[in-house]
Parts: structure tokens; C-alpha cells; sequence
């Protein structure tokens, strides 16, 4: 968002995991173009809170299984937090715990002292494998009267206090004003110039009329959708050479893994799946350092365990990288696993983040432009597919569908019309059989992202609220705009353990009672 701003952190840990993945994105393009055409090192400091926070057991423990080397990790260690010395609440030994991880580890190097940085910097770029750096510091160092304490961490300085530490620093700039001999060590416009002339990253455009022209060529299939965008997968590999992308040990079941199933684990750089381990939270983060990067990164896990990695996806929305998020077992349909695994509010809550789209399709055509909307969209995209089998469901126009909302059946002087989303498509088209064979008539909508419905052209047709009913198997929030409270169809309480089809009947969304409720409303 601004020159000289790599990535936003923001909340603690997550900066060691965009530095991971930064660092894999190097040895991604080094193999891809050659390490003359890319030859960064990344660098990233860490405080005592970062290193308290767990994803940087996550980002950590993975890092060196898939960087060989380009990375290093500096750690202020001065030994207070917000609430004062850390002693209490922090662990006694960061530096065997690193060493554990299989990182280079340099201990006790002054942080103040320039001879000894420069040092521990050079021998950690030779390395061959990631470095970690303990640099012993003062907080506060230079005002007298706090440094060493908590209060230099974030309370306020005084101008006295600002005035005697310029004068015990021997700082005699003003401030923000860089002194010109430093500046100009940090002056990179020649090169960069020279590097973007030379090499330029490759687009993603060239994939969307490939994937459009391998759909026309395929046979629709009553799949689960996570066994439909597993195809899209293969296709899009091949296009997209950046494209690189695991899961949190889960691919097995979300259906990820790009063929063949080699993955990146061990420095083979010429792979694009990468085993993440069951790691959500660091998986997310280390994405965000990969889009950061050049590339385009999925990663995979059930929809309910986004909870696990939810601030890094903000993390995303908020710096707009593209990020696709695979999330498969999308609602109680996943059946026996029970309410743990069963997303009840998981939608709702992705859905009122600021710029993330969602999509939740129903067929492989919905599935191809929900890739297509993501290969397009300047933020995060979240894909959730069922676990279960969903039924054909007819296509409609591909420009239409874009929209995110269209028309399934748009029947003249209809008595309603039903929005449904995924998996309950189908029950809203068998709603809509049954209705007509009692003689009403019922439009049927297709929703796969609902927050481009307003925009769509069906959106901007659907006037009478009182009229419209929804079916979609997680919580009502964010459809009130659409129907009234009773008329959707939705799943408001924890799920049960029970197969996929007596679960859809216990909350009431099987044709047969959807039928019978809307046909009283309208009668």
C-alpha cells in the first residue's frame, strides 16, 4: 500500500510466517527463472510477543522443510512486553527451540553494536539453511529515564525526554530527515529499474479462456464440488505456473493436490504442492508472504477450521492479495463428523469481511467461474465445496453466472422465487417441481456469490422481498435483506453426528417440508 511497506503484519507472529513464505516464493522463482533473475534475501524481525504467539511454532517448525536457504529472522531480544519484564509468562529457552526446528541459530550478538550485526547478518546470508539471530537490546536505549522498562514500549516521550536522548545519541538531525551518506546506501532505484526491465512476472489472463474453453468440453457430473474444483486444479496447474498451493493435512479430502502429487517439502522447488502440515494458522500467513511475491497461492482446510487462520485472512482482505481459499466440507452435509467439523456461522462471518468474495457453487461451471472471479479479483477468494454429492444442476449463461446470481427458472406471473447456494440448489429446484405440480409457479435463482447479488441483473429484478424464499444450510445472517426471517431456510444451532441426508431432514431442508411451508405461506 505503500512503497518501502513490504506487508502489513499487524497482529503479532504473523510477520515470520509472510517472511517464510517469501522466502519459498525466492526458491519457487529461482527455479522457475534462475537465481540471476532472482536473487533476494529476506530478512525479518520478531519481538518477544511474536515469538509467544503460535504461529511462529507453526511458521517455524515448517520453515526449514521448505527453505534451504535466504532466510533470516532477527530477534529483538530485550526482554519486556507491555505488561513488563516477561520472565514470568515468557519460555526460558527460544534459542533450543529454534535450534529444534533445524535453523542456524547465532546467540548473544550485541544489538547495539555494529561490528557484531554486520557480522551475524554476513554469516547468516552464507548459510545453508534458514538463520535465526538473537540480538541482545536495550529498550528505550538512549532515554535515560525509561529505557529498559516497559514504559519505552509504548507510552509517549516527552520533547524533554526526546531533546536529552538526541543529545546522548549525538543525533543532531531533525526528525524524519535521513541523512544522505545513509540514504544513499539504501538507494535501490537503478537496480530495480534495471530488474523490472528485464524481468516481468507473468499475467494470469492468458488462463481464464483456456479454463472457459476446457469447460465448454466437459460433461456435467452429479459430484461432490470439491471433486469438481479438484479438476479445475489440474487444468489451471498447467496454465498457471505460479500457481502453488497445499493443505493443512488435509488434501486427501479437500482434493488439492496438483498432479503428480511430488510436493515441495525437502527443497524440490520444482513442485507447486506444498504440505503444510496441520498448521491452518501459519498455512494462511505463509500464503499471504507467497502472494506478496509473484505468486498465486491456494491453501486448503474444512470451512469450520478457518476459525484456526481467520485473522490471517483478514490479513489478506486488508493488503488485497490474491489468495484462493479451497474450504471443503462447507456445511452439515459433511455428515457424521459431527458438530465440530459442521460450519453453522462460517459463511455468514466470511461473508462481512471487507473484500473477500465467497463463493459456494453448485456444479462445475460454477466452480470454473468462481476461479475465473478469483484469477480477476484484487483480494482473497474464498471457494466452499461440499463433502457430499449435489445433483446435476443445468448451466446457465457463463456472463450471467459471473454475476454471481441467475436465473435457473424465470417463469412469467411466478408466485415466488427461491435463492438457494451449493448444495441446496437442487432442493430448490425440486421445491420448485413439486410447487408447480400443485399449480405454482416458482423461480429458482442461483446464488453463488451473494455479495455480487445485489449488483447482478437478477438482483436488480428481485423487488418483493415477501415473495422470495432462501435455502442455504448454514445461519440466516446477511439473507435478511432477501426474504423474511421465516422464509429461509437455514441452520441456526450446532449440527448433529448423523449421515448427510437425516440431518437435512432434522433441520427442515428436504424438498418435501420446504414444499409443504412455502406452499402454506403462499396459500
Amino acid at each position: 500500500m505503500a512503497k518501502g511497506v513490504e506487508v502489513t503484519t499487524g497482529p503479532l507472529g504473523q510477520g515470520l510466517a509472510n517472511a517464510v513464505g517469501m522466502a519459498i516464493a525466492a526458491q519457487r522463482l529461482q527455479a522457475l527463472y534462475g537465481s540471476d533473475k532472482v536473487d533476494y534475501h529476506t530478512y525479518c524481525f520478531v519481538g518477544d510477543g511474536c515469538l509467544m504467539e503460535g504461529i511462529s511454532h507453526e511458521a517455524g517448525a515448517l520453515a526449514p522443510k521448505l527453505i534451504q536457504s535466504g532466510l533470516t529472522i532477527i530477534w529483538d531480544d530485550n526482554g519486556i512486553s507491555i505488561d513488563g519484564q516477561i520472565d514470568p509468562w515468557f519460555e526460558q529457552d527460544v534459542l533450543s527451540r529454534f535450534k529444534s526446528y533445524g535453523f542456524k541459530v547465532i546467540e548473544n550478538v550485541d544489538g547495539h553494536d555494529f561490528a557484531q550485526i554486520r557480522q551475524a547478518l554476513d554469516t547468516a546470508k552464507a548459510a545453508d539453511k534458514p538463520c535465526f539471530i538473537q540480538m541482545k537490546t536495550v529498550i528505550g536505549k538512549g532515554c535515560i529515564e525509561i529505557e529498559g522498562s516497559e514504559k519505552a514500549h509504548g507510552q509517549p516521550l516527552s520533547p524533554a525526554q526526546i531533546a536529552a536522548m538526541r543529545e546522548h545519541l549525538s543525533w543532531p538531525y531533525e526528525p524524519f530527515d535521513i541523512p544522505d551518506a545513509l540514504k544513499a546506501q539504501w538507494d535501490m532505484t537503478e537496480k530495480a529499474e534495471s530488474y523490472n526491465k528485464s524481468f516481468v512476472l507473468p499475467g494470469l489472463e492468458d488462463a481464464v479462456p483456456a479454463l472457459l474453453q476446457w469447460l465448454d468440453g466437459q460433461e456435467d457430473q452429479a459430484l461432490a464440488t470439491r471433486q469438481l474444483s479438484s479438476q479445475v486444479l489440474q487444468v489451471l496447474k498447467n496454465e498457471i505456473k505460479h500457481l502453488v498451493g497445499g493443505s493443512a493435512d488435509l488434501a486427501a479430502s479437500n482434493l488439492t493436490y496438483l498432479s503428480p502429487n511430488e510436493i515441495m517439502n525437502n527443497h524440490q522447488y520444482g513442485a507447486q504442492n506444498i504440505a503444510y502440515g496441520v498448521r491452518e494458522f501459519g498455512m494462511f500467513g505463509i500464503a499471504n508472504g507467497l502472494a506478496l511475491s509473484g505468486l498465486l497461492p491456494f491453501v486448503a482446510t474444512f470451512l469450520t477450521f478457518v476459525d484456526y487462520g481467520r485473522n490471517a485472512l483478514r490479513m489478506s482482505a486488508l493488503m488485497k492479495q490474491r489468495v484462493v481459499y479451497i474450504l471443503t466440507h462447507d456445511s452439515i452435509g459433511l455428515g457424521e463428523d459431527g458438530p465440530t467439523h459442521q460450519p453453522v456461522e462460517h459463511l455468514a462471518m466470511i461473508r462481512a469481511t471487507p473484500n473477500i468474495q465467497l463463493w459456494r457453487p453448485c456444479n462445475l461451471q460454477e466452480v470454473v467461474l468462481a476461479w475465473v472471479s478469483a484469477l480477476q479479483f484484487e483480494g482473497p477468494t474464498v471457494i466452499a465445496l461440499s463433502r457430499q454429492k449435489i445433483d446435476k444442476v443445468p448451466r446457465g449463461d457463463n456472463k450471467l453466472v459471473a454475476q454471481g446470481a441467475y436465473y435457473l427458472k424465470n417463469i412469467p406471473d411466478a408466485k415466488a422465487t427461491i435463492l438457494a447456494t451449493g448444495s441446496e440448489v437442487p432442493i430448490a429446484l425440486a421445491v420448485s417441481e413439486k410447487l408447480k405440480q400443485k399449480g405454482l409457479g416458482i423461480n429458482v435463482v442461483s446464488v453463488p456469490c451473494l455479495e455480487k447479488l445485489s449488483r447482478s441483473e437478477v438482483g436488480k429484478m428481485l423487488n418483493n422481498r415477501a415473495q422470495q424464499f432462501v435455502i442455504e444450510a448454514g445461519s440466516r445472517l446477511g439473507w435478511e435483506a432477501w426474504a423474511p426471517t421465516d422464509q429461509i431456510f437455514s441452520v441456526n444451532e450446532f449440527g448433529l453426528s448423523a449421515p448427510a441426508k437425516a440431518i437435512y431432514q432434522h433441520f427442515g431442508l428436504d424438498a418435501d417440508k420446504i414444499t409443504d411451508v412455502i406452499e402454506t405461506k403462499l396459500k
